[in-house]
Formats: structure tokens, C-alpha cells, sequence
């Protein structure tokens, strides 16, 4: 399994995952105009982990979602490329006990949140008003903004 930069500890504790490896971005926004030399790297890292693990260089390797240059450069590097879409949305499908437990967790977290904004909202509230009333901030405060939607365990969830 890959995982970001600083949240390998994220993978722990599952007996499903006997080894985590860190993700490298090959997008435009982790590398701006010199992405093609990142896609290459990134291809290359790619190739060299399945030549290690299947003992061969033009084994089949299934994309889901990529960048063209990458498919592009993984092609070059002798691998042969198949279509995952179909097999991963599939396997998306079937859940574990496990998994659905997560779903709950992160829906009756949502159903909280949902309640604590209902007792808030009015007439004439601004949006920097209604999100004031959680916390306030001190000086020296870190403020960050995460536009995943990442519920409980780690769990990806959605909720409009």
C-alpha cells in the first residue's frame, strides 16, 4: 500500500497490509511546469517496484487513474498496460464488516455535526459568524484547510 508523506501510521495495525510504502505525487500541482520529469521518475519507480516484485519488466499492470504521460512512460518503460477502471469500481463495491462500521461511525459523526449547525443557523448569520462559533482564536494558532473528504479511520466518505 502507498501512503502520504508523514501518515505511514495511518497503515498500522491492519493485517490485511504487510508492507506501506510512501506515495509520491505525479501531478502538475506537486510539481508545476517540471511534471514531465516528475511523471518519468514517478514511471520509473513504478516499473522498478513491479520488476522487483514480479521478477519481470513487461508484466501487466492495471491503471485506474493517471496521468497520460505517466501511462505513457510506463508503456516505454516495457510494462504492458491494461484498464483497471472496471475490476476497482467492482472491488469498491464489496465491503467488509469493518467497512461498515467506519460508514456508521462517520455518519453519526456527520449526524452531530448536522445537529450543532441546525442549533446555529439563522437569518442575517454570515458564514465567517456561524464558523466562529466553534473556536476562537488564539494567537499563535495554526489554521489549516483540508478539502478532503476523509471520515472516521481514515475511511473515505461523502456527505452533501
Amino acid at each position: 500500500m502507498f501512503e502520504f508523506a508523514g501518515c505511514l501510521h495511518l497503515a498500522q495495525g491492519y493485517e490485511t497490509l504487510d508492507e506501506v510504502l510512501t506515495a509520491k505525487s505525479a501531478t502538475f500541482t506537486s510539481r508545476g511546469p517540471k511534471i514531465h520529469d516528475k511523471e518519468r521518475k514517478w514511471a520509473q519507480g513504478v516499473a522498478d517496484l513491479v520488476d522487483s516484485l514480479v521478477g519481470k519488466r513487461n508484466a501487466a499492470l492495471g491503471l485506474e487513474r493517471v496521468n497520460a504521460n505517466v501511462a505513457i512512460a510506463l508503456k516505454e518503460l516495457g510494462l504492458s498496460i491494461v484498464d483497471a477502471q472496471q475490476a476497482i469500481e467492482i472491488a469498491r463495491t464489496i465491503k467488509s464488516p469493518e467497512e461498515f462500521q467506519c460508514i456508521v461511525a462517520f455518519l453519526r459523526a456527520i449526524e452531530v455535526a448536522v445537529d450543532k449547525l441546525r442549533d446555529v443557523v439563522a437569518p442575517d448569520l454570515t458564514e465567517n459568524q456561524l464558523w466562529s462559533q466553534r473556536y476562537v482564536f488564539q494567537k499563535n494558532d495554526l489554521v489549516a484547510l483540508d478539502t478532503d473528504i476523509v471520515g472516521c479511520h481514515g475511511y473515505y466518505s461523502h456527505f452533501s
